[in-house]
């Protein structure tokens, strides 16, 4: 049974990450690659007695990543803030595409969630291993919403370049 509290901190208690490899039944593509198989990354971060679950599709790495580094910076954190640092450990988007325009074209996605009761402003610094950082690129993610935004669709400061690694 949960009891009263201050509403105002939910700290981050606890934070899981898995990978799972799956096979596909078939070959696959999405008009840049072709595979055989995917690999799934779900964390589950708990507060207050509540559990909520992210996944993405990425590499296992991403997990090692998660579980060594990040889990362990946002652990204690207010699980309702609408404001904070968010970091997204890859980023590339080819500089070919396979396929029409613009369903295959080569992008690359960030999915917002804010469950909070107020719109998030978010500021988005993308960072190269060659060059200085661009941004910050600016949006809204309204409360209670959750917003997908394609990288490549970025202008202002500057366009994101194809074929380029990069992180945010």
């Amino acid at each position: 049974m949960r009891t009263e509290r201050n509403t105002s901190v939910v700290p981050i208690e606890r934070v899981e990450v898995s990978a799972y490899h799956i096979p596909t039944d078939f070959p696959e593509a999405d008009g840049t690659l072709e595979w055989d198989s995917t690999t799934l990354v779900v964390v589950e971060a708990t507060a207050d007695e509540v559990t909520g679950l992210g996944y993405t599709y990425a590499d296992a790495a991403t997990a090692r990543l998660i579980h060594g580094l990040l889990a362990d910076i946002v652990i204690g954190c207010d699980a309702m803030a609408v404001s904070g640092t968010w970091a997204v450990a890859e980023g590339y988007i080819p500089a070919w595409s396979h396929g029409p325009e613009p369903e295959c074209t080569s992008h690359e996605t960030l999915c917002f969630l804010n469950a909070a009761e107020q719109d998030a402003h978010v500021q988005l610094t993308i960072f190269y291993a060659d060059r200085g950082p661009a941004g910050p690129y600016r949006l809204t993610v309204p409360a209670r919403r959750t917003k997908h935004l394609r990288l490549n669709d970025l202008t202002d400061p500057e366009p994101i370049p194809r074929g380029v690694d990069y992180a945010s």
